[in-house]
């Protein structure tokens, strides 16, 4: 059956953009050491996912709101939120953070509903939690004031 949901449930502030997607990025640290630790631990990989796409998207919408997009595509988010941060020369996209997306996109999950539905044989390196933390986590708390 499907719901209609009204746009205003939609109308998140950045800052609900990014509490929610830190608290899946920390979630999924946790679960990266349960008992199915590996590739295959399902929670872990959507919680992450979606955790970035969050991320990304408070990143944009607090910028830029103009430029919002709804989308779960992890590398067309983190280009749009590229392109806000050269253009207003913030400097808060660091080189690690860019290799770290890169590796999410090419050999883990691009998107959170990949993530959910295929269920492939992919690697992660868990520095991503750490990269996250300090690239974008923390610089956006710093400026939409978590």
């Amino acid at each position: 059956m499907f719901v209609n949901i009204p746009d205003e449930a939609y109308k998140f502030e950045p800052i609900d953009y990014l509490a929610n997607g830190k608290n899946c990025v920390y979630t999924a640290q946790i679960l990266k050491d349960g008992p199915d630790k590996l590739k295959k631990n399902y929670p872990m990989r959507v919680l992450l996912v979606h955790g970035i796409e969050l991320l990304l998207q408070a990143f944009i919408l607090h910028f830029d709101k103009s430029k919002f997009i709804r989308v779960h595509d992890i590398k067309k988010l983190y280009s749009l939120a590229e392109k806000i941060d050269n253009s207003l020369n913030l400097n808060l996209l660091t080189n690690d953070l860019s290799c770290a997306i890169n590796d999410v996109v090419l050999d883990y999950y691009s998107d959170s509903v990949k993530a959910r539905y295929k269920n492939k044989d992919s690697s992660l390196n868990f520095s991503l939690f750490l990269i996250l933390k300090k690239s974008l986590i923390q610089p956006l708390e710093k400026a939409i004031h978590l």
